[in-house]
Order: C-alpha cells, then structure tokens, then sequence
C-alpha cells in the first residue's frame, strides 16, 4: 500500500503546477505587449486556415451551455451513483462546478487585459469558459467511470475538450492562453478533488492511489508529450525560417495553436487516469491491501495439501 504522504504528493504538485502556470501564462500571454501581439497571432493564423471548419465549429460550440452543463452533472451522478460511488459523485460535481466558477470569477472580476499591443479593447477573456466547461465535464467522467474504462474515456474526452478549445479560436471567440487558461483551471480542481479523494480513502481497505499495472494509462499524456514535441519543432522551424518566416506564419502558427491546446487536453485527461483512486485488483496480483490471509486459510491450505 502507497503511503498516505506519498499518494497526494503527485495531485498536490498538479494543483500547484496547474496555478502557476495558469498565473505565468497571464502574465506572459495578456500581461505583456510582445505576449498579446504572439496570442493574437495565433488565434488570427488558427482562423484564417481553419476557416473551412468554421460551420463544425460554430455546431461544436452552440452545444456547449448551461444546460448541457447540467446535464453533463446528472450524468457523471448518475455514472458514480450506478457503481455505488457517491462521494466520487460529489467529487465529480465540485471539479465541474468549482472549476467553472473559478473560471467565471477570474475572467470576470479578477483579471483584466491591458491594451499593450494595439488591439481594438473588447475586455477580458482570459481563462475560456468553453474551454473549461468542456474540460471539467471530460475530467469528471474520468474519474466517475470504471477504471477499465478510463483510457478510453480520456482518449475520447482529451480530443473532444482540444476540439473545443481549438474551435473557440477558430471563430475568433478565444487566444490559445485562453483556452490553456480554462485547463489549466480545471487541472487545478480536478487535482483537489484527487487529493481529496486520496486522502479519504487512504484509511480503506481495498484502494490504491495509482495505477502502475496499467501502462495503457500514460496514451494520453504520450500523445501530450508528442504534441509538445510538434510544438517545439515548429517553433524551432519558424526561428530558423529568418525572411521565409512571414510566408510560413499562418500554417506554423495554426500548427502551434492546435498542438498547444490539444497537448494540454490530452495531458490534463492522462492525469486524470494516472492519479485517480481505484479498488486494487483481486485477481492474480496478490492479496488487497490489509486484507492478509487469515490463519483458517493458512490451516486449511496445510490440511488440503499443496
């Protein structure tokens, strides 16, 4: 069994790095001139070569709403009441809420954007609630389902939650900082809730805080890392582009957007399915935690024979 202090160690340091980088990017993205003017970069650069799926997008983003939001809440309930799980309900419906709150609260009376970079002020749109709506929804249903089906559900909800993040910008609605604001905070309740939920059942029989027998678990975070790796590459292509930059602009700039926002998606969902509590297996793999054999088991094995 993990102890207790090691467990929350690895949510306690997703909350943190889910804050900070949520207050660096604020600061880098909307609270400097050369950081706004690179934003809207790639939201212009996203838009104007995805414009063909601008109709997709727009159906995409109508969907989201505080009705489906609601109803996305009834949902992981009802996922988490069916397996008899209803703190993991509770859990689930304060990730959703929390974040979004957080969200709103931020971009509404906490934060504020500067007109540095010679843009037409239209107020503050940093953290994207889109963003955050459907990246809250994604991270409950992970931790509301089954751990068999929690790869899946994250594969799935990472593409879908990047999907809404890059069609924000797509219609011009949202930057890429604001799309990586909105997971960024949802990064910060769903580790919370993990820590939480860590904490709790540490003292139960029968539960562990990870899942090092299920290398399946890091696809998403992989596929993070890969998008990452195309991020820096594509950078790296347009520095040492020099005068052919301008002509590359567009098509690298749609290509760092779409990378960064869905590389973070993935890897907010992966984290999800890695850090999770989840019952021990029964099977093969050894007794549970604090369930040793008995001494009428150990006499009956003897009695019986090998």
């Amino acid at each position: 069994m993990v102890s207790t202090r090691t467990s929350v160690l690895p949510a306690a340091a997703w909350m943190a790095v889910s804050a900070t980088g949520c207050w660096a990017l604020y600061a880098a993205a909307v609270g400097t001139a050369r950081g706004q003017a690179v934003d809207t970069a790639g939201m212009e650069a996203a838009s104007a070569l995805l414009s063909s799926a601008s109709r997709a997008a727009q159906v995409a983003l109508d969907a989201v709403s505080v009705a489906t939001l609601a109803a996305a809440c009834l949902v992981v309930a009802a996922i988490a009441f069916a397996r008899r799980r209803p703190s993991v309900a509770a859990g689930a419906i304060v990730l959703i809420v929390g974040a979004n709150l957080t969200t709103q609260l931020l971009k509404n009376r906490v934060l504020s954007r500067p007109a540095l970079a010679g843009e037409a002020w239209f107020g503050n749109s940093f953290p994207s609630g889109h963003a955050t709506v459907a990246m809250s929804v994604v991270c409950a249903l992970i931790l509301a389902a089954p751990a068999a089906w929690r790869n899946l559900v994250a594969w799935a909800g990472g593409c879908y939650a990047g999907g809404i993040g890059i069609a924000t910008v797509v219609l011009s609605w949202h930057r890429p900082s604001d799309v990586l604001g909105g997971i960024l905070v949802t990064g910060f309740w769903a580790g919370l809730v993990v820590l939480v939920g860590v904490l709790a059942r540490s003292q139960e029989a029968g539960w562990t805080a990870s899942a090092p027998d299920r290398p399946l678990a890091g696809g998403p975070i992989v596929s993070a890392a890969a998008a990452a790796t195309v991020l820096g590459a594509a950078a790296a292509a347009a520095l040492g582009l020099g005068g052919l930059a301008t002509r590359w602009q567009e098509p690298l700039g749609a290509m760092l957007t779409t990378a960064g926002v869905l590389g973070g998606a993935l890897l907010t969902a992966g984290l999800c399915v890695l850090l999770a509590p989840r019952r021990a297996r029964r099977g093969g793999g050894g007794p549970v935690p604090h369930e040793p054999a008995t001494a009428h088991a150990v006499n009956l094995r003897y009695r019986q024979g090998p």
